[in-house]
């Protein structure tokens, strides 16, 4: 992943990542933001099956972002939101959000969940979730619980 080109290119977008190349530049930024926090390889990339799938952000046609989607029964939760740094604060989250959205819908999923820390909260209240619950060791940190109703869908 070429990470130079990473600048202003437009509007995010995120889809759910299909291809070995998709699913490689998925590892890619998971190991690029979590490893240097202490995170192992194993703990960042589970298979993709019937219960769990990827999205993948990009800009102009750089990735630039990725999210786990983990289905279970009627809830989808996201795990390991990460945008590299270079692409922060250029929408990036708010485009992986829309498409775990997009894809719970489809899914037929009634909630997304997902663990955030304490300084992510506001953001996700402004996406619409609301904050459930709090864990006090999730990944070495206190977490907090946030849950987003999905809209059912209009046929």
């Amino acid at each position: 992943m070429d990470r130079s080109e990473v600048g202003p290119g437009g509007s995010p977008t995120a889809h759910v990542a299909r291809t070995d190349e998709e699913l490689c530049a998925v590892f890619d930024i998971l190991a690029i933001v979590w490893i240097k926090l202490g995170a192992s390889p194993s703990q960042l990339f589970i298979p993709v099956g019937a219960a769990t799938a990827y999205l993948l952000a990009r800009i102009g046609g750089q990735p630039v972002g990725a999210v786990r989607l983990r289905r279970i029964g009627a809830l989808m939760e996201l795990e390991k939101l990460s945008v590299i740094p270079e692409a922060r604060w250029q929408g990036v989250s708010e485009a992986l959000f829309e498409g775990a959205k997009r894809e719970a819908a489809r899914c037929r999923c009634q909630e997304i969940r997902a663990y955030v820390r304490k300084n992510h909260v506001g953001f996700w209240s402004n996406l619409g979730a609301t904050e459930i619950g709090m864990e006090d060791d999730r990944d070495g940190a206190p977490a907090f619980l946030m849950q987003y109703r999905v809209p059912a869908l209009r046929i």
